[in-house]
């Protein structure tokens, strides 16, 4: 989940830290839509192969947006704790399936950041930053936490993130914008 291809996304960062990178974002196409089995079963079989010395996800986050429990925005789709985490009862059939697709998504991160982790030793995770009673894929533990800027990877806002990471340290990350 690189995002849309630009000069400071973090793909192109990567690369130019001198890293090979193999990036996927149904964004640029459906070549890459990580929902797909055809596209999802051979990243996974090279990441249960080594074949990658980290993995890096930031997948889509509207389903959890804490923007969903503003008053006059968008009524919140996922709950706290239990069953409500996963979706909502009651939710109509775009959004139903909007969670489902956001569940699987985050399913497969999960198991390939686990891959990377058993295999590399190295993992990172961002994700809305967490803050306490919002509903969040961050409640974990045995992992440096972050919270840094987006605007220092292009975004046209500051926005606050979370990074999660295991086997290095994202202690540099900007956790303010700089920008006028």
């Amino acid at each position: 989940f690189s995002g849309p291809r630009r000069p400071l996304c973090l793909a192109e960062l990567f690369r130019a830290g001198g890293f090979a990178v193999d990036d996927s974002d149904l964004c640029n196409g459906a070549q890459y839509d990580l929902a797909d089995d055809t596209v999802w079963m051979p990243i996974r079989e090279r990441l249960l192969a080594g074949f990658y010395s980290a993995c890096f996800a930031s997948l889509p986050c509207s389903t959890f947006s804490r923007l969903r429990s503003i008053p006059d925005g968008p009524g919140p789709l996922r709950g706290l704790s239990g069953r409500d985490r996963y979706g909502l009862k009651h939710l109509s059939i775009t959004n139903a399936e909007l969670v489902r697709l956001h569940n699987l998504l985050a399913t497969r991160s999960a198991e390939a950041l686990a891959i990377s982790l058993r295999t590399k030793g190295v993992a990172i995770l961002e994700q809305p930053a967490l803050r306490d009673e919002e509903v969040s894929m961050l409640s974990t533990d045995g992992v440096q936490h972050n919270v840094g800027v987006q605007c220092a990877f292009g975004s046209h806002c500051a926005k606050l993130s979370s990074w999660l990471s295991v086997g290095c340290t994202l202690g540099d990350m900007p956790s303010a914008c700089i920008h006028s």
